[in-house]
């Protein structure tokens, strides 16, 4: 009977450390996956503008992930602007904005603007007519080492 007990100890440990253990293995694979999302905390300035292609380019003053500060310019405004060009991973589907590769939501999109860290747009519908609709930045991109970037999806 002490033997089984020792052999179910034995096992119920296994099955608490093989899930820590690929968690821990996970996060030193990907040292930056514990920052997935949530640019806006990092983040100062977050603003939207268009490039000469009518791209839609989300730009913001990241802190560097190495020390967590921010640089700063000798007029008190932070420096070190990062751009990430958010329409290639932004879709229209039937007038709602959604995660997607390729994708050019600003094709079909108008009124384009951006309040804190949500994408606001009206879109058509594929019908004639158009939705207002948005599209929470913060769900998919980071900072990752003072860069903006796409997490996967």
């Amino acid at each position: 009977m002490l033997r089984n007990r020792s052999r179910s100890l034995k096992i119920l440990s296994v099955c608490f450390c093989v899930p820590l253990l690929v968690s821990i293995a996970a996060s030193l694979s990907h040292p930056d996956a514990a920052l997935a999302g949530r640019f806006s905390k990092t983040c100062l300035n977050e603003r939207i503008e268009f490039d000469e292609s009518g791209r839609v380019v989300l730009v913001a003053s990241c802190k560097d992930n190495k020390d967590g500060s921010y640089l700063w310019n000798d007029d008190g405004h932070p420096r070190g602007n990062r751009r990430l060009i958010i329409s290639d991973s932004i879709a229209n589907y039937g007038g709602n904005l959604a995660w997607a590769h390729n994708g050019s939501f600003q094709a079909s999109c108008t009124d384009i603007r951006l309040e804190t860290s949500t994408l606001w747009a009206k879109c058509g519908d594929g019908k004639g007519g158009h939705n207002v609709t948005s599209l929470n930045l913060d769900e998919k991109i980071s900072n990752q080492a003072g860069v903006l970037d796409v997490d996967d999806f």
